[in-house]
């Protein structure tokens, strides 16, 4: 995905203020990294600084209320981490010791 340089980049708090009923930054964050319901708000690092292209707001938001409308099928089931799949692998093994 190439990046328009001449879009305007919104820190999260100028970002924030663009959504109805101005989320928290933390949220802006939450959504950029893990997103919700499938859908994931664009962002751009710059420096160690995570900025948020204008467009990528309604991008958002129109994703956000497609799947909520059930305009397009939910997105895949988040993968898990290697932390994650080692666990479950140590719990299943300690399950077939037990047998």
């Amino acid at each position: 995905m190439s990046i328009d340089l001449s879009e305007k980049l919104l820190t999260l708090a100028e970002a924030a203020r663009r959504f109805p009923r101005r989320p928290s930054t933390v949220s802006l964050w939450r959504w950029g990294t893990r997103g919700v319901r499938g859908c994931k708000l664009r962002m751009v690092a710059v420096g160690g600084k995570r900025y948020v292209p204008e467009s990528a707001i309604s991008e958002f938001l129109e994703a956000c209320s497609a799947v909520a409308n059930h305009d397009t099928p939910p997105a895949a089931p988040p993968t898990r981490t290697n932390r994650q799949r080692a666990a479950a692998i140590a719990a299943a093994e300690r399950i077939l010791d037990q047998k």
